[in-house]
């Protein structure tokens, strides 16, 4: 893969001394002159994540998310910030400092140089002027999620003015080299783009009171106790209808508050993903805690779910302010304020997010009917939302890379985006997770505690599909060593021509959240009794068949045999275990040589496979397609196989696929819906915390133009 060498541009890895730690934040300036003004450009990387300015202007924000063995930099045109004569470059780092499931930890670093054509005009070392952040706390608190990491709290009033071109580095140390690859690759998919602030209506306010203030910022805020008033018992305001965009703003008068706390709640009118943005104008030491959240079934954000802190923390400082936040997005629909320690009367000119979007060309379609194309527009916009640095199943709650998530989301992508960089890009993410059992991490790039196998066997699938859509033999070429090692791996494990389940403690044997299927407990202290899972070895004939066209896509004969060899041998030995000749269905697993539990995504999958053919193919086909046949539900996450499954009788099943989808997604549109849901349950899944917005269930897209529904049929 190509790379550039830092080193040879006279650059070294740096940080502030002393503040390499976990959750740390750290400053950097570096001047440097330009004679003509021509094409300047800006390479720069960082460990965990940046935002830089030139001449006090931002200039870009957002580290890749990599491997610190396949660490990536950006590529940042800065011309048109420059000027003759001496320039100041400014770069804000963060480092995480511990492992979450985007962040594959390393040291902490900042590495630069900027060029003007072949010339260096300045590169990071010992020179660079450094500082700690005061403004950012440090160290350890709460997290977001698990899979998130840290919040953040910031008080604006430790904040100097270090971006203004005149700020003397008097008190700034040099900065620390610290010794980290230099060969950097470049940035494999197009830089994300930042859209103007989005609207946000005033739609629930009131006063509030609290009873402790020790906690999470989310729970706190969670149970604060609020009392409703009209907006203009609080301000100055003659009107209840509040839209903030960051001109008109609404002033919030001290002597109205009675003394308490005001919190304010906005709706962004539909579910969105980005920075944290906000302008105000208070007194110094104001305390603005700042909620975020997908619906307000609470009657307020639900800022705090299963030790999931979705909140955090500005204090202002004196005057009017602005602030974003460049070091996570936010998922959201609603922003809450939950305001205290005032001083003075209150202006809010703006509170909510600025639109972060992987720039893409949406592909023109003509649904005729009202409700396929409402369908599909939210389906887009849902996988939209669900893709930045790499596919996320969420942006709310995880922002993950998932192979089987992203499987359905490119599928849908290949048709509605024709685009191919992205998909591959996330590929070879999940590629470099792969370990020494042969299966890759849970997510990309990551070290997490535990991994899903069957989302290993859908990677195959996954790269297999992309070659159909791409033909990009030279990336299978890439990819054909994750292949062969996955492959030979599993087949290592077969038992009397099965694959047993994976029963040591690191794996979660997951399918989809459904009862008996989604492998909990997930975590567990012992290994597993000895079983087989007819999913799994349905995945692994897929996975093996899938291998096999991919050798034969590059020359590779002899493992194309082998591969289809195996394929068909484990259909054999599935359905002599777990077909049962009295219901005519294949059981879910088979332990102690007994077959217990009956899923539609099993018989999904033994369609699929080739397991089930024929007329023993069309019986499964009758019972998937049949109301209330006794087995346990599909969830949207593999409806996919449904309705593969389905259609391979396209003639018979192409309408109930369709009214099927009509249902379900058109379901969640009646409910209110912006874009599509985790489950079908929505928010009250999961004990609460059920996401509204999950790329997986944006497989609608792939089947409109499979069954040429997209092109007006």
């Amino acid at each position: 893969m190509e790379f550039l060498d830092f080193k040879a541009l006279g650059a070294d890895w740096i940080w502030n001394e002393g503040t390499g730690s976990l959750n740390s934040y750290a400053k950097f300036i570096h001047e440097f002159e330009v004679e003509e003004i021509k094409e300047i450009r800006l390479m720069i990387s960082a460990d965990t994540d940046y935002v830089v300015y030139v001449n006090g202007r931002m200039a870009g924000y957002g580290q890749y998310d990599d491997y610190p063995f396949y660490k990536v930099y950006d590529e940042i045109e800065i011309g048109s910030l420059v000027k003759k004569g001496r320039n100041r470059l400014c770069i804000r780092g963060y480092y995480q400092g511990v492992d979450s499931f985007q962040y594959y930890k390393a040291d902490a670093g900042i590495i630069f140089a900027v060029l003007c054509g072949h010339q260096v005009l300045a590169s990071s070392g010992e020179n660079t002027w450094s500082s700690p952040c005061p403004a950012y706390e440090s160290g350890p608190m709460e997290n977001i999620s698990p899979q998130l990491s840290f919040t953040f709290k910031y008080d604006a009033s430790r904040e100097d003015d270090w971006l203004d071109e005149n700020y003397k580095t008097g008190n700034w140390r040099k900065s620390v080299v610290v010794n980290k690859n230099s060969k950097l690759h470049p940035r494999p998919v197009k830089r994300l783009i930042t859209g103007e602030r989005i609207p946000s209506r005033l739609c629930a306010q009131g006063l509030f009171m609290r009873d402790k203030e020790d906690g999470d910022i989310g729970l706190l805020m969670l149970r604060d106790y609020l009392s409703a008033r009209r907006i203009m018992e609080m301000s100055d305001g003659k009107k209840d209808d509040i839209v903030l965009s960051g001109s008109e703003p609404l002033c919030i008068k001290q002597d109205l508050t009675e003394g308490k706390g005001v919190y304010l709640v906005f709706d962004l009118g539909r579910e969105e993903a980005g920075l944290l943005d906000m302008e105000v104008e208070a007194l110094e030491g104001t305390v603005f805690e700042i909620g975020y959240g997908e619906h307000l079934d609470d009657l307020r954000v639900r800022s705090y779910v299963g030790a999931r802190n979705f909140a955090c923390r500005y204090v202002s400082k004196e005057g009017r302010q602005s602030f974003t936040h460049y070091f996570k997005r936010l998922g959201c629909r609603y922003v809450q304020l939950n305001i205290s320690n005032i001083k003075g009367d209150i202006k809010i000119y703006y509170a909510g997010v600025l639109p972060v979007r992987y720039p893409l060309t949406c592909q023109p379609v003509n649904i005729k009917d009202k409700l396929h194309k409402k369908i599909y527009e939210v389906a887009v916009r849902t996988l939209e939302l669900c893709m930045h640095e790499h596919y996320e199943d969420c942006p709310w709650r995880e922002q993950a890379l998932y192979a089987m998530d992203s499987r359905n989301q490119a599928l849908c992508g290949y048709y509605c985006f024709k685009e191919l960089d992205f998909p591959e890009s996330c590929i070879r993410l999940l590629a470099l997770g792969l370990q020494e059992d042969g299966l890759l991490e849970l997510c990309a790039p990551a070290r997490a505690p535990i991994t899903i196998p069957s989302f290993t066997f859908l990677w195959v699938m996954e790269l297999y599909e992309f070659w159909k859509h791409s033909h990009r033999t030279e990336f299978v070429k890439e990819m054909f060593e994750t292949v062969e090692k996955i492959c030979s791996s599993a087949l290592k494990r077969m038992e009397g021509g099965l694959i047993p389940c994976y029963r040591e403690t690191r794996y979660w044997n997951f399918y989809e959240w459904a009862e008996g299927m989604d492998g909990t407990p997930i975590q567990r202290t012992e290994a597993l009794e000895k079983r087989f899972d007819a999913p799994l070895n349905m995945l692994l004939v897929i996975s093996l068949d899938s291998a096999a066209q991919l050798a034969g896509a590059i020359g590779q004969q002899q493992l194309f045999r082998y591969w289809s060899e195996c394929a068909d041998k484990l259909r054999k030995a599935i359905r002599k275990h777990f077909y049962d000749h009295r219901s005519g269905l294949y059981y879910t697993y088979i332990k102690d040589e007994k077959g217990y539990h009956l899923s539609e995504l099993t018989q999904a999958l033994a369609v699929c496979s080739g397991c089930a053919q024929g007329v023993e193919a069309d019986s499964l086909r009758k019972v998937l397609a049949g109301e209330n046949n006794g087995l346990v539900r599909i969830t949207l996450s593999y409806r996919a196989f449904k309705y593969d499954a389905l259609l391979m009788d396209i003639e018979r099943y192409r309408q109930w696929v369709v009214d099927d989808i009509a249902e379900i997604w058109g379901s969640m549109l009646f409910r209110g819906a912006t874009s599509f849901w985790e489950t079908e349950k929505g928010a009250a899944d999961f004990d609460n915390a059920g996401s509204l917005c999950h790329g997986w269930s944006a497989i609608p897209v792939y089947y409109y133009h499979k069954l040429g529904i997209a092109d007006g049929k």
